[in-house]
């Protein structure tokens, strides 16, 4: 259970971290 809470945790910050790259990328266009 606990190893499935920081997996989820994980992807929730590399969604994150992309999401905001893509946005950084996109206003550099």
């Amino acid at each position: 259970m606990f190893k499935f809470v920081k997996i989820a945790v994980v992807a929730g910050v590399l969604a994150t971290l992309t999401a905001c790259t893509g946005h950084i990328e996109n206003k550099k266009k």
